[in-house]
């Protein structure tokens, strides 16, 4: 921590009251950085937390075999990056020693990938309720809500993100990720005039909308060590070190920005209660440290950046539903769930990584030792190492002489029979390889999948509450930021522009469609009649195109759709899903008893059958089940095709039963009573 450390060591010597110095004879000259009284307070109090969060950090536990949060931390990253000192070369100028192995297995970071591999298979999307003011439950806009869910995961990376939250569980004391929405801008050059560029300020489209960004353990400091959920947390610094344009880009228009410098600190001398420019050399004279100060009790969120403050020292959370944008989960508890932060793999697997890594250099030395054995030789002869060449030949003088093989190294059965045992308790408590034939029935693969999933059952739980703690974030991100119009696209007679949202390839029962989701305000403030819905639908049915069209619209009243409440949940059926080997198994046996129901008299439609349970099973099919099956022309012959008096067509749909339907009627969306239609 540098801003603390830097107030406690600073002012011990006052010279005059232009510069301050340090124990080492560096000086540090007034700043015009100058806050008032509230400033320095909030500052003050930034500071003192920083202080305690820090000593929280630093202090040795139990839980950890006595280090602290960040030795430990330290000690699991090594173990998964497969640390060794000089790339585990060995010591020069030590023949004795040097001939030995110095391999590693990379035990940890293999179990970490696979288990990661694993869990993230599949993608994990909560599950979303929707509830009006009276508590009556509207499917639909919880539909919305999920479809949306999924469209900002897209523009978050959630997948790639996700997998590398899991990672960092396996491999740290927890995995926090922090979520926003954001708005970004650069300047960019448009044309050249009279020499110079012309710039103008763009949105910067990378960095700007839903994100999602991992934070390690070390940049996020606590205010309570027991207390593991971090929304009752009673505050949280993010503190991190970015470069000086990334900083301005950020902060560029804050009160405040002018007085920061890259590489020097602002401190505070109690001597005469003024603010003073230090050097910081951990800064490099090019950096800026940013420390962000969050408080749910006294709603608070406060950037600093170099001791100074960027906002007002009363900014509130920006948040609606003032939660604190971080999500945290871990591998495994080492408490009862009180802790903060949990038991790593790397850090469950030590012991046993240890026993395999000991093992594993004795037995390669045990077979060195084996095939080239050290030799005892007696007598008056000398031969030098150099000799033993293969094809070379030596011939001893005296007679007398003798040259006998050491053996030391005979039988190295033990240390692999140890080392497979080792092996074989880090699967019973992590992963083990399973495998089952290219021709396994669904109860087969069905055992396989149930014991991976007991085996890390703890951990698929914790990535569900990663997942819900996302989706509660993520939810009120989107009522917050996607249902407000966008002001810079207001037409001139006032009339508000609102988000419309593609969801591409969205997965339905009639196949993969393009589902737009359009905020207006077009949809009526009262519940509508059955025909009143009906007109609407096919208002809908003809803007999407018709009946054929791959597109899909749902109109969204922002308002109501806003004022909703929404419950995010993570059911057991989200975290196992079953696999695709394992759905595949279970289709293919329902379709070959199936096929059996006509013999039997039994009136399956096969048609459906073909195309749920073999076509859609199969990637290359699935896409579009319906151009591998003709359309039969089933015409009524008693029935009129032409009404001669009015000299309008008679239209319809007729199924295979000869029964005939009017238009099919577009799906019907609605929100309470008008939001979504």
């Amino acid at each position: 921590m540098i801003i603390n450390v830097m107030e406690q060591n600073w002012g011990k010597k006052n010279d005059t009251d232009l510069f301050l110095q340090n124990e080492a004879g560096e000086k540090a000259m007034p700043s015009i950085y100058q806050p008032d009284e509230e400033e320095r307070k909030v500052r003050e109090m930034i500071i003192n937390s920083f202080t305690w969060a820090d000593i929280t950090m630093r202090k040795p536990r139990r839980e950890y075999n006595d280090m602290s949060t960040l030795t430990r931390m330290m000690y699991d990253q090594m173990a998964f990056n497969i640390y060794q000192p000089n790339n585990g070369q060995p010591s020069m100028g030590d023949p004795s020693q040097s001939w030995k192995s110095n391999a590693m297995r990379p035990v940890v970071r293999n179990k970490v990938i696979s288990i990661a591999a694993h869990a993230t298979a599949k993608l994990i999307f909560p599950k979303v309720f929707a509830y009006n003011e009276q508590s009556e439950e509207q499917e639909k806009a919880a539909m919305v809500m999920r479809d949306l869910i999924e469209w900002a995961s897209e523009q978050n990376n959630y997948d790639k993100m996700s997998l590398f939250a899991v990672i960092n569980a396996c491999v740290n004391p927890a995995s926090i990720m922090h979520v926003e929405y954001a708005d970004a801008y650069r300047t960019i050059k448009t044309e050249k005039v009279d020499g110079k560029w012309q710039t103008k300020e763009i949105k910067d489209e990378t960095n700007s909308g839903f994100q999602l960004t991992p934070v390690p353990v070390d940049e996020l400091f606590i205010g309570d060590f027991y207390i593991e959920d971090i929304q009752k947390q009673p505050f949280l610094i993010w503190r991190r070190v970015q470069t000086y344009a990334m900083m301005k880009a950020k902060y560029g228009k804050a009160k405040h920005f002018n007085c920061v410098k890259p590489g020097i600190q602002v401190i505070y001398n109690d001597a005469n209660t003024s603010f003073y420019d230090v050097y910081d050399s951990n800064l490099r004279g090019s950096l800026c440290e940013e420390v962000i100060f969050y408080s749910k009790s006294l709603d608070l969120q406060i950037p600093m950046c170099n001791g100074i403050l960027m906002t007002d020292p009363d900014e509130p959370n920006p948040r609606v539903d003032k939660n604190y944008p971080f999500v945290k989960f871990f591998y495994e508890p080492f408490d009862e769930g009180r802790a903060f932060y949990g038991k790593s793999l790397a850090f469950k697997m030590q012991p046993d990584a240890d026993i395999i890594n000991t093992l594993y250099p004795m037995i390669i030395d045990g077979t060195f030792l084996n095939i080239f054995n050290p030799l005892i030789i007696s007598g008056e002869e000398a031969i030098g190492s150099d000799v033993m060449i293969p094809g070379a030949a030596t011939t001893l003088i005296n007679p007398e002489s003798t040259v006998t093989p050491l053996r030391v190294a005979q039988d190295i059965r033990q240390g692999m029979d140890t080392l497979s045992r080792v092996e074989d308790s880090i699967n019973q408590s992590t992963e083990a390889p399973l495998n089952v034939g290219s021709r396994a029935t669904a109860f087969q693969i069905s055992k396989v999948d149930q014991e991976k999933q007991t085996l890390i059952g703890l951990f698929i739980t914790m990535i569900g509450d990663y997942v819900k703690q996302y989706g509660n974030l993520l939810k009120s991100d989107i009522c917050q930021y996607i249902t407000i119009p966008e002001v810079n696209k207001i037409i001139d007679d006032g009339e508000l522009i609102y988000k419309t949202i593609i969801v591409h390839d969205k997965q339905t029962d009639s196949g993969k469609v393009n589902k737009s989701i359009k905020f207006d305000f077009s949809s009526p403030s009262k519940a509508l009649s059955d025909d009143e819905e009906l007109n609407a639908s096919y208002d809908v049915l003809e803007s999407q195109g018709g009946e054929d069209s791959k597109n899909t619209i749902c109109r969204v009243n922002p308002k109501l759709f806003r004022e909703l409440k929404y419950q995010v949940a993570v059911s057991p059926d989200i975290l196992a899903p079953m696999s695709d080997d394992l759905e595949r198994a279970y289709g293919l046996e329902l379709f070959d008893r199936a096929i059996q129901g006509p013999k039997l008299g039994v009136n399956v439609d096969m048609e459906q059958v073909f195309k749920d349970f073999l076509f859609k099973l199969y990637p290359k099919s699935a896409k579009d089940v319906n151009k591998y099956f003709k359309e039969e022309q089933i015409q009524d012959p008693n029935l009129p095709q032409m009404n001669p008096q009015e000299g309008q067509p008679i239209t319809g749909t007729q199924d295979k039963a000869g029964i005939t339907s009017g238009p099919a009627m577009p799906n019907v969306q609605s929100v309470g009573p008008t939001a979504v239609k």
